[in-house]
């Protein structure tokens, strides 16, 4: 999955040893989508290579790559957003509403909801109106 984002904030590093010997490093982070409606996404970056290989800065705007998961622990859900690369937006002017829900979802041709209609948008055609000369039902 993708998202556009400014980073916003550094939650710090973690580090540790696995029960098999191995060092592990997760860094997390908090970035804030664009849009009318911006909503915040927390979202880890996990491995040392990883870690190593993806430089961020907060304040600037990304394309993450990620992953959603979900799982239970004492009959509760938590969900992980694991991020496994990154690229900085060059023209944070281009895409004003990339990554946003609000974006995904909006049609791409028509009026778009609290806009008035374009002059040259062309209705359906439904038939004849009621009450008209060309209209033959008894009611």
């Amino acid at each position: 999955m993708e998202l556009q984002a400014k980073l916003i904030k550094s939650l710090g590093k973690s580090e540790g040893v696995s029960k098999a010997g191995n060092p592990w490093m997760k860094t997390e982070w908090v970035a804030e989508t664009f849009g009318q409606y911006p909503k915040k996404v927390k979202f880890h970056i996990f491995g040392t290579d990883r870690n190593n290989s993806i430089n961020l800065e907060v304040g600037k705007d990304y394309s993450f790559s990620f992953d959603i998961e979900s799982r239970e622990y004492n009959e509760r859900w938590y969900t992980d957003i694991s991020v496994y690369a990154v690229q900085p937006i060059q023209n944070q002017m281009a895409q004003p509403n990339a990554g946003s829900w609000e974006a995904a979802a909006a049609p791409s041709n028509g009026p778009q909801f609290g806009q008035p209609a374009p002059a040259a948008f062309n209705a359906p055609d439904f038939g004849p109106q009621p009450g008209s000369a060309t209209d033959d039902l008894p009611f």
